[in-house]
This record gives C-alpha cells, sequence and structure tokens, in this order.
C-alpha cells in the first residue's frame, strides 16, 4: 500500500474532519460523502488512500468545501503538478495552495488555542480548589479556637 501522507488532499481532508469536529460525526460525514464505512474517510484523511476523482464532489458538499477546490487536490493526487497546472492555470493552483495553507493554520492554533484554554481552565481550576481548602481549614481552625474560648469562658 503506497503512502500519501504528504498529500495535500490527505491534510485537507483530516483539517476538516477536526475543524467539523462537533458539529458533525464522522459517521455523518462518511455517509453524506457516500462512503458506508467511516474507515474509508479516515484512510483518505490519513493518506493510506487516495480519493477517487468521481467521489471529490460528494466529499466537498460533505466537508461544505468548494467543489472545485477539492476535485483540484483529488487530481493532484494522480496527476504531476504540471499537468494540473496545464488545466487549471498557475493563478488557481497558487490560490488554492495559500488557501489550503492558510486553513490547516486556522486548524491548528484553533487546536492549540482549545488545548491551552482546556489546560489554563483546568489549572485554574485546581487553584481555585487549593484555595478553597485553604480558607476552609483556616475557618475550622478559627472555629476550633472559637468552641475553646467559649468553653473556658463558660468554666
Amino acid at each position: 500500500m503506497t503512502d500519501h501522507t504528504e498529500s495535500t488532499l490527505a491534510g485537507f481532508v483530516k483539517a476538516m474532519i477536526a475543524m467539523l469536529e462537533g458539529e458533525r460525526s464522522l459517521e455523518e460525514i462518511s455517509a453524506a460523502a457516500g462512503y458506508d464505512d467511516p474507515k474509508t474517510l479516515v484512510a483518505i484523511g490519513a493518506g493510506r488512500i487516495k480519493l477517487p476523482i468521481d467521489r471529490a464532489p460528494a466529499l466537498a458538499d460533505a466537508l461544505g468545501v468548494d467543489r472545485r477546490d477539492l476535485l483540484l487536490l483529488a487530481l493532484r493526487q494522480f496527476l504531476s503538478p504540471d499537468i494540473v497546472s496545464l488545466l487549471t492555470g498557475n493563478a488557481a493552483t497558487d490560490a488554492l495552495r495559500s488557501e489550503l495553507r492558510a486553513t490547516a493554520i486556522a486548524v491548528q492554533v484553533e487546536a492549540i488555542v482549545t488545548r491551552d484554554l482546556a489546560n489554563g481552565i483546568s489549572v485554574a481550576a485546581t487553584n481555585l480548589l487549593e484555595d478553597a481548602n485553604a480558607i476552609l481549614e483556616r475557618q475550622m481552625g478559627l472555629t476550633k479556637a472559637l468552641d475553646l474560648m467559649l468553653e473556658k469562658m463558660s468554666d
């Protein structure tokens, strides 16, 4: 089996699936793209198999992206960059490449921010819990001291 992990299409599909996570399940995306088994879509996103060109429009619709853009990526799996450029023109290829890079970077930044935010919230919650426990311990100490003082006063 050939490894296509360096494929722009594989990275794009993987990024779009990650971006849609929470909105739509992998099963929903796969079904909308015409795949019975989500493992096929995972394999495309991982670069283990190529996206058949005739499946590109349905997958584009399922991912909510432009059909022509995804078709161009699918063509690039099978054809040399020179042939794709002849078919599409260099400007379109360069514009799509830039857009895909921007999308991939945005997805990565979103994942990092989400992870860091989750970690920050977790650390903040832990710190608040520790502070609350310290306050409770001091409160319990003050209550005991007050009880002792009241006992001595009543004696």
